[in-house]
Order: structure tokens, then C-alpha cells, then sequence
């Protein structure tokens, strides 16, 4: 009866061992892809959550004693769940949806440690519903969901090798690219400051050299 994806991997496990009918191996194979594909959403938009509020939390540093409970003094990822939560508690939010919140982002930052990506997570699930449940509703949401997901991990990428190389032109490619992929303003906000301050710099050296 349980839906919990860890319970419904061991179940199978034993229904493998014990060489059950194939049919009741086929059902859980499909409540279990359906449970992943409906996790792995969740979990994106989770990420995203935790993704905002850590850079949120590297700039509200004045309003952490204004968040109760807020934990200042510990890894900035938990100062990031304590604003989620906090805005969550102010939004009414049920005590289970706090507790699952909370289970959910603990996991998700486990899995970042990692190297795990979030729409890694939702590929996995995607693969498993095409196999097991292709007539899931979800499912062909969550297949676009994985190609968007897929197309800003890309840009991310691109943002990231942009800035370390310090190449105005390879940081424009990088935020068209950002840009075209839907990633939100804060996330490229880092490459389009540095962009300018290339740019500044250099109409600085050529209005110096001019002067010369």
C-alpha cells in the first residue's frame, strides 16, 4: 500500500527474490516510476526554491535577526531552508508541508554534495516512467520539464566556464544563451555585472590611450 520510493524499491527486491507473478513486478515497477516522476518534480522546484534563497541569503545579511529561527551561525544551505521556511510559516503553511519541505530540501542539498543534479534526478524517473508507466498523465509534462531543465543546466554550465575565463565575448554568448534558456535574472545578474565591468574597463584603457 505505501508510495514511498524507498518501501517500493525494497518490496521489489524481495518480489524478485521470492520470483513473483510478472504482473504484480509489472505493477509496482509502475506505481514506482510513477512515484519517481512525481518526486522528481517536486524536487525541481524545490532546488529552485533553495537555489534563490541562497543567493538571496549572500544579500540579505542585514535581515537574518529579523528571521526567527533563522540559523546565522551554521552553513549558509541551512540559513537558506531557514528563510523558505519562515516564508512558508508566514504563508500558512501545514505542519506536513513544513516537515516535507524540509525532509525534501535536506535530501536535495545531500544529493548537490554529491554532484547529483536535480534534473538528473527527474532523467532517471523519466527513463523509468517511459519504460514502466508510458501511460502515465505526467509523464509527457515531466518530459518537457527534463528538456527545459536540461537547456538552463546547459547555460549554467556556460555561465560559469564564462566567468572564469574572463572573455567579454564568450560571457555575451554565455547570457544570450542564458537568456534564451529562461534562466531568472538573479542567476544571471553574476555574468552581466562582470560583463560590464569588462567593458568599463576597457572604454577606461582606450580613453586613456587616446589622451596618450
Amino acid at each position: 500500500k505505501s508510495r514511498s520510493i524507498p518501501a517500493l524499491k525494497e518490496a521489489m527486491k524481495l518480489a524478485e527474490l521470492a520470483e513473483m507473478d510478472n504482473e504484480l513486478l509489472g505493477s509496482s515497477h509502475r506505481v514506482l516510476a510513477e512515484e519517481m516522476v512525481l518526486r522528481a518534480l517536486k524536487g525541481l522546484n524545490i532546488s529552485d526554491d533553495l537555489r534563490r534563497a541562497l543567493q538571496e541569503a549572500q544579500q540579505w545579511q542585514p535581515e537574518v535577526e529579523r528571521l526567527p529561527g533563522a540559523l546565522r551561525d551554521k552553513d549558509p544551505t541551512e540559513f537558506a531552508i531557514a528563510i523558505r521556511l519562515s516564508e512558508m510559516k508566514g504563508s500558512q503553511g501545514s505542519p506536513s508541508d513544513l516537515q516535507n519541505y524540509q525532509i525534501m530540501a535536506e535530501e536535495l542539498l545531500a544529493q548537490a554534495k554529491d554532484g547529483i543534479l536535480p534534473s538528473q534526478i527527474l532523467r532517471t524517473a523519466v527513463e523509468e516512467a517511459e519504460e514502466w508507466a508510458a501511460e502515465f498523465p505526467q509523464l509527457k509534462g515531466a518530459q518537457k520539464r527534463l528538456a527545459m531543465e536540461e537547456k538552463k543546466d546547459a547555460a549554467r554550465t556556460k555561465l560559469r566556464g564564462a566567468l572564469k575565463s574572463s572573455d567579454p565575448a564568450e560571457i555575451a554568448l554565455a547570457i544570450r544563451s542564458g537568456r534564451e534558456s529562461q534562466l531568472e535574472d538573479w542567476e544571471m545578474n553574476p555574468a552581466e555585472r562582470a560583463l560590464d565591468s569588462i567593458r568599463r574597463d576597457m572604454m577606461n584603457t582606450l580613453a586613456q590611450a587616446a589622451i596618450v
